[in-house]
């Protein structure tokens, strides 16, 4: 069976989230935009790669991004594991880079939908997220999928409450709504007793 594309992790240290001792030691990875740079030429399906934006600096960031092809290659920003974690570039500033030196590359956002069930504001997130660049999210690999259309679902109602204020201020009302319940792209037979996915869930965004 073929792949649709392929998700390149940027791995960090996120030993700052948990306090317990590690079962072994946190090493450093390879760099995911130099593996698929070096390795992956023949590549023929998309592929997104991770940045783990905390750990690079600005201008490290700015050169990367300077140097990507759009038509080539997709991005997801990924912000500091905790609020404790030292950061050399934060996520906010990391969308604005990517606008100022590579606006055309197409960007996308982590989704929690357990996230969600717990705090119910994850939908917040994303619209935040997609006011700053981003046209689609990608979840774990294994998901809650109720959870997720939850989420979906408080994203649209969020969006359609936000078109009708823009209105009533005198705005435009055919404004387009960012998420799509449709937009739950199937990616793979869903166990429905476990209620999970064995692969990641994308939204796309409706332009």
């Amino acid at each position: 069976m073929g792949i649709d594309g392929l998700v390149l992790y940027d791995i960090d240290d996120e030993s700052d989230r948990n306090p317990e001792e590690r079962p072994f030691p946190f090493l450093p990875t390879m760099d995911p935009a130099d593996y698929l740079a070096r390795d992956l030429v023949g590549l023929e399906v998309p592929a997104i790669v991770y940045r783990a934006v905390s750990k690079y600096p600005e201008q490290q960031l700015q050169s990367w991004l300077s140097e990507q092809a759009p038509t080539q290659g997709l991005s997801v920003f990924v912000g500091a594991s905790s609020r404790e974690k030292p950061v050399a570039t934060s996520l906010a500033r990391a969308y604005e880079l990517r606008s100022e030196v590579r606006p055309d590359l197409l960007l996308g956002g982590v989704a929690i939908p357990e996230r969600h069930a717990r705090g119910g504001t994850e939908h917040l997130r994303l619209l935040a997220k997609q006011a700053a660049g981003c046209s689609f999210f990608v979840t774990q690999i294994v998901y809650d999928v109720n959870a997720a259309k939850d989420l979906a679902g408080a994203t649209r109602r969020c969006s359609i409450e936000s078109v009708r204020s823009n209105r009533d201020q005198g705005g435009t009302a055919t404004a387009p709504l960012p998420w799509r319940p449709t937009d739950l792209q199937p990616a793979s037979a869903v166990d429905r007793r476990a209620g999970l996915r064995s692969r990641g869930l994308t939204l796309t965004q409706a332009w």
